[in-house]
C-alpha cells in the first residue's frame, strides 16, 4: 500500500494522475450531473431534454482545461430531396430538406507529458428544411452546424454525468457542478485523515450539505515519536484493544501462498494483501481476490507485543482496508465484512 511521505509537505491527492489523462478530481468531476438550469427543453416533434452545445464546451474547458482537448468535424455524407409544401388557399411552395452526417473526433490529450491521445468518437445527424429560395449554402451552413454541435454533445457524453451522459434516463438533475478544486479537496480531505499528512487545500471552498462519503472511518496511529526515533508502545489488556496493524515497516512482498512464521512476516503478508487492493476495481474482483486468498486471510493474527513491536490486529486491518475499498468504489460491503471501528 502506498504510504504518504513522512516529511511535512502537504499532498495534493486530488490533482495525482489516476491515469495519463485525468486526476483523480476530474474522474470525481465528471460524475456529477448537470444542473437543472443547464438542461433545456425540446418541444416540436415530442419533448425530450438537451444540453445546449455552449454548455458542454465550458464543461469540457472547466474540467479538461483550455488547450488540453479539441475536436474535428468531417462531413460523411449529404442527402438533398425537394418537399412541396401545400397550404390552404394557397399556392404550393417547394422546400429543400438537407439531411447531413457528420463524423466527430473529440480528442483529450495526455497530462503524462506524452504525446498520447485519448479520442472519443461520435456521429452527428442532422436535418434542415427551408425554402429553396434561401440557397442551397445558406441551408447547408445550419445543416452542418447543427450536426457538428450534436456530434461533440455524443462523443464528450462518453466522459460521464457531467456531460450529458443518461440524461434521457431521467437521472435526478442538481446545481450547477461544483469546480474542479472542490473535488480535489474533499480527496485531499479523505488522505489527510486516512496519513495525517497536512491538508492541502488549494482555493479555500465551502463544504457541501451532501458531503462525499470518502473519508475512511479508521486511521493509523503508527511512529508518533519518529522524529526522535522512539516508538511509543502500549500495553493492550486484552486482544479486542490491539491497535489495527501498522504500515511502519516496509518489508518485501509476500507470497501469499506461504504462512508466516514471525511478527515481520506477518506485517508482509499483510502489507502485500493491501497493496493488491487499489488494482482491484469492481465487486467480483474483490470477491474473486478474497476467495483465492481466504486461506492466509482466515489465519491472519493478533500478534501480543514483543522484541520492540506493539500488539496488532492484524485481521482487524485488512477488515478495515478492504471495507475502506468496498466504500470507495461505490459498493456495498458483504454481510460477513465487519464495518471499521
Amino acid at each position: 500500500m502506498q504510504t504518504a511521505p513522512g516529511n511535512a509537505e502537504s499532498v495534493d491527492y486530488g490533482n495525482e494522475l489516476a491515469s495519463p489523462f485525468f486526476t483523480r478530481g476530474q474522474l470525481l468531476a465528471f460524475r456529477h450531473p448537470p444542473s437543472t438550469e443547464a438542461v433545456e427543453q425540446v418541444r416540436k416533434g415530442g419533448n425530450h431534454d438537451y444540453i445546449p452545445h455552449e454548455y458542454i464546451r465550458a464543461v469540457l474547458d472547466r474540467y479538461i482545461g483550455t488547450g488540453r482537448w479539441d475536436f474535428s468535424a468531417t462531413l460523411h455524407s449529404v442527402d438533398k430531396e425537394i418537399i412541396r409544401k401545400t397550404e390552404r388557399d394557397k399556392e404550393p411552395v417547394e422546400m429543400l430538406a438537407l439531411t447531413v452526417n457528420v463524423n466527430i473526433e473529440l480528442r483529450i490529450h495526455a497530462r503524462d507529458g506524452s504525446s498520447r491521445m485519448l479520442v472519443y468518437s461520435a456521429i452527428g445527424s442532422c436535418t434542415h428544411n427551408a425554402g429553396v429560395d434561401k440557397g442551397y449554402g445558406s441551408i447547408m451552413a445550419n445543416a452542418i452546424g447543427s450536426a457538428e454541435s450534436l456530434g461533440l454533445k455524443r462523443a464528450a457524453s462518453n466522459l460521464g454525468k457531467a456531460f450529458g451522459f443518461d440524461l434521457k434516463s431521467k437521472v435526478k438533475k442538481e446545481d450547477l457542478p461544483p469546480p474542479l478544486e472542490y473535488f480535489n479537496q474533499k480527496i485531499n480531505e479523505h488522505y489527510s485523515a486516512k496519513y495525517g499528512t497536512p491538508l492541502h487545500t488549494g482555493n479555500q471552498l465551502e463544504a457541501s450539505s451532501e458531503t462525499l462519503r470518502l473519508a475512511d472511518n479508521s486511521s493509523d496511529k503508527d511512529d508518533e515519536g519518529a522524529q526522535t526515533n522512539v516508538r511509543s508502545i502500549r500495553q493492550p489488556t486484552k486482544a479486542s484493544e490491539a491497535e489495527p496493524a501498522a504500515d511502519a515497516e516496509q518489508p518485501a512482498e509476500w507470497d501469499l501462498k506461504k504462512v508466516p512464521e514471525d511478527y515481520l512476516g506477518w506485517l508482509s503478508c499483510l502489507q502485500t494483501l493491501i497493496a493488491k487492493l487499489p488494482e482491484l476495481g469492481n465487486e467480483r474482483e474483490l470477491k474473486s481476490f478474497v476467495r483465492r486468498n481466504q486461506k492466509i486471510i482466515k489465519k491472519l493474527p493478533v500478534l501480543p507485543a514483543e522484541d520492540g513491536h506493539p500488539e496488532r490486529d492484524f485481521e482487524k486491518r485488512w477488515q478495515t482496508e478492504l471495507g475502506n475499498r468496498y466504500d470507495q468504489l461505490g459498493i456495498k460491503r458483504p454481510a460477513d465484512l465487519k464495518k471499521a471501528a
